[in-house]
């Protein structure tokens, strides 16, 4: 009897915890929010352990469109068959269009944005970026017309393409580096552009 009852727990812990990830193809579908029926999608590298978020077409962002508020992006994530993946980045148009979107949070494991990543993403207010990331590609942060606070946790700028960012947010933001690492952001591409500089955190 009690074997019985315990299979029965087994079998529905096993169903719900397969119900918060679905696949297709080399992507996943995370549910990261179940208040909001939130799902993430994670392209994943089927030969590796690596994934990002997002599908590189530009009509099929990583979250719908329609979401609002904040977003956190988790760290690593696990198929159904309990393969784990160390989410690396935002994938090329990953949360483009995203217009109500108002915070996200990356994981540590984030090393690189793609090319127009967070485009459009008007209601972005701020942004931070973990001492773990390399590169950020073309646009990746266009149209953020609301981004007033960059964020770099990491003492070397990461690599930057010099349109990632508007105008409007070169003049307007302010940028938050690390103490001791003024300089260097001085003499980076794109990082040089900002205006408005802060060097510690609060």
């Amino acid at each position: 009897m009690k074997r019985w009852v315990i299979s029965i727990i087994m079998t529905c812990c096993l169903l719900t915890a397969q119900a918060q990830v679905r696949e297709e193809g080399n992507y996943l579908f995370v549910m990261i929010d179940s208040v909001r029926k939130l799902e993430l999608c994670i392209a994943r590298d089927p030969l590796g352990t690596e994934a990002g978020v997002g599908i590189s077409q530009y009509h099929h962002p990583a979250v719908p469109v329609t979401t609002t508020g904040r977003i956190v992006i988790p760290s690593s994530v696990v198929d159904c068959r309990g393969k784990r993946y160390d989410v690396r980045g935002v994938t090329r148009a990953g949360l483009q269009g995203c217009a109500e979107l108002t915070e996200v949070v990356l994981p540590d494991s984030c090393e690189g944005f793609g090319d127009q990543a967070f485009q459009g993403c008007a209601k972005l207010e701020s942004i931070t970026f973990p001492p773990t990331m390399k590169v950020i590609y073309a646009k990746a942060m266009s149209g953020c017309s609301s981004l007033r606070r960059v964020t770099v946790l990491g003492a070397t700028p990461p690599w930057c393409d010099e349109n990632v960012f508007d105008e409007q947010t070169y003049q307007k933001a302010t940028l938050v580096v690390p103490a001791g690492s003024e300089d260097a952001y001085r003499r980076a591409p794109a990082w040089r552009r900002f205006k408005f500089r802060m060097t510690k955190y609060e």
